[in-house]
C-alpha cells in the first residue's frame, strides 16, 4: 500500500516526540494517504470514519501548524531522549530554543 512513501511511523503513547514525529509524516505526505485511504472500499465504520478524517478540510492546515510550531520541541525531545545528551548539551540547546520566537509567532503566521 505504502510503495510510494514509507510507513507511517507507529507513535508510542508515552513518548511525545513520536506523536510529533507521526504529525510530520501525515503532513509531508497526506495526499498520498489520502489516495491511500479514499482507494479502500466503503465497508465498516473503521474505513468510513478514517475517509471522513483524512479528507476534512481543515486537516492539512492542522498538520502543517502541528509540523511548524512543535519541531524545535520534537528535536528538543529526540536529543532528551538520547543516551549521549549532557546536561552541557541541554544547556545549549535550551539557550537556542528559548532565543528563537518559532514557537511563540507560528501561530500568528500560520
Amino acid at each position: 500500500m505504502f510503495t510510494e512513501i514509507a510507513s507511517p511511523p507507529q507513535p508510542v503513547p508515552t513518548r511525545w516526540g513520536t506523536w510529533l514525529a507521526a504529525a510530520k509524516y501525515y503532513s509531508d505526505h497526506l495526499p498520498t494517504v489520502r489516495e491511500i485511504v479514499n482507494s479502500f472500499p466503503d465497508e465498516g465504520v473503521i474505513v468510513s470514519r478514517a475517509k471522513e478524517c483524512v479528507n476534512c478540510s481543515d486537516i492539512a492546515h492542522d498538520l502543517m501548524v502541528i509540523d511548524r510550531c512543535y519541531l524545535l520541541i520534537r528535536n528538543l525531545i529526540t536529543n532528551l531522549e538520547s543516551r549521549s545528551y549532557t546536561i552541557s548539551n541541554h544547556g545549549l540547546t535550551f539557550v537556542k530554543w528559548t532565543s528563537m520566537r518559532t514557537l511563540v509567532n507560528c501561530y500568528d503566521t500560520a
